[in-house]
Order: structure tokens, then C-alpha cells, then sequence
């Protein structure tokens, strides 16, 4: 259900000015739709990685850039639903960003990596094109709410090797 509705507020089925809220209490709004082509997965970006926004969707991280602009964004999701296809994610693979109203920006997979959030943090590029995708890691297991970070990070560089 919640799906249906992020998509809902992605096509702008409030009828009014940019993409409306995706159900009547919701805090957030979409701000962006991640997908990897080869894959056929991607997700609605909601505003915001706190409030009600994380159970239905990937939230975009304050203080980073909006997917899909200039600067560092940083969005995060859930393992088991949202990001789930980050673990067949590929090194060079594209990575399409579209914004509300139009516009797209692709980006190439560059790094992913394991994230213990006890002894390191994401080091924020704020002068490139980057997007790194953040969710709960291991993908298996019962283990939530711990340490443990599954990052990968694109960049918006046309010069990125295609995928075999």
C-alpha cells in the first residue's frame, strides 16, 4: 500500500503545485526516483530519513544535496524492502536519478562498502556529483536496528565504464 501511494505522490495525483503528499499525514514528500536500469528495481525518495517517511520509503538525508543535483546526496532506506537490490549492485553500473517535474541525471557505481557506524562515518563530497545509498546490512538475518551499514556510492561522470 504504501508503494501505491509513494507512486501515487510521485505522479502528482494531489492534483495541485509539485508532487503531493503521499497520504494525508505524511511528513514527507517524493523528492526523487532512484532506479538501476539493469536490475529493474529502484524507489521512491521521500524527503527526509526521520518522521514517518523511513517505514514507507528511502528518505533523503538533511544536509546533503537533493538526488539528482550538484553536491554530495546521501538517501537511506530500509534493507529488507526499499534497497534490497543494493546487493546486486555492480562496480560501474548506471544508476538513474529523475526529479519531480522532469529532469534526470545518471551516475556510475563507484564504491561499496561495509559501514561499522561504532568506528566511521560517510565522508561527504560536497563539491562532486555523488550519490551514495545507505541501508541496514547484513541483507540476511533478523539482526535490525544494528551497526552495521550497506553504502554504495555513484558518481555523476560520463566517463564511467558501461557494465559487461
Amino acid at each position: 500500500m504504501a508503494l501505491v501511494l509513494c507512486e501515487w505522490g510521485w505522479g502528482g495525483g494531489g492534483g495541485g503545485v509539485g508532487p503531493p503528499a503521499p497520504w494525508p499525514w505524511a511528513d514527507a514528500r517524493p523528492v526523487a526516483r532512484i532506479s538501476v536500469p539493469r536490475l529493474s528495481a529502484g524507489a521512491i525518495v521521500l524527503e527526509g530519513a526521520s518522521g514517518h517517511a523511513p517505514p514507507f520509503g528511502p528518505g533523503h538525508v538533511g544536509g546533503t544535496a537533493l538526488p539528482g543535483r550538484a553536491g554530495h546526496s546521501v538517501v537511506a532506506a530500509h534493507r529488507g524492502t526499499d534497497f534490497d537490490f543494493l546487493r546486486s549492485v555492480r562496480m560501474g553500473e548506471q544508476v538513474v536519478v529523475e526529479r519531480p517535474g522532469g529532469g534526470r541525471s545518471d551516475y556510475w557505481v563507484v564504491d561499496k562498502r561495509v559501514i561499522d557506524t561504532r568506528t566511521e562515518t560517510l565522508t561527504l563530497d560536497r563539491g562532486a556529483r555523488m550519490l551514495t545509498l545507505v541501508t541496514h546490512y547484513p541483507f540476511e538475518g533478523s539482526m535490525t536496528g544494528g551497526p552495521l551499514r550497506y553504502a554504495v556510492t555513484a558518481v555523476a561522470d560520463r566517463r564511467m565504464p558501461s557494465v559487461d
